[in-house]
């Protein structure tokens, strides 16, 4: 969850499996997701918009859960358990197994392990002291 969200800080509250709160940079995905992160939301966005054509008893059976009333409103129970809204427990059912064809390839460990001890990143503040001008 993120509480403070500017261009320079994140500060972001995680829940599980403990409570801790960090301040990080915002990943550059916020502003420009990959190309499999865009299909994903996309896809997600359709189930959604899909989801409106069937009504609580569908889905409940289309997922293999049962209805329950929460609070007076109808809503999903889901084969582990989990009590979701009608559109969320579709969209759900919707992207189950979903992988993008846009992802990204996994690196070798030996790769890893060769950028690592060859080509260690460079402290920001070291490049900062190397572009900026003589004042």
């Amino acid at each position: 969850m993120t509480l403070v969200r500017d261009r320079d800080i994140q500060i972001v509250l995680r829940q599980k499996p403990r409570e801790i709160l960090y301040v990080r940079k915002p990943p550059a995905t916020i502003l420009r997701p990959t190309p499999a992160q865009a299909e994903a939301r996309l896809r997600f966005a359709q189930a959604v918009r899909e989801s409106k054509k069937y009504t609580v008893e569908e889905v409940a059976r289309l997922v293999g859960g049962e209805v329950v009333e929460v609070n007076g409103r109808k809503a999903v129970k889901m084969p582990d358990g989990r009590i979701l809204m009608k559109h969320i427990a579709y969209a759900s059912h919707a992207m189950r197994g979903f992988r993008s064809q846009h992802r990204r390839v996994a690196v070798p460990a030996w790769l890893e392990e060769l950028s690592k001890k060859y080509y260690t990143p460079i402290p920001r503040t070291a490049v900062e002291k190397v572009l900026k001008p003589a004042e």
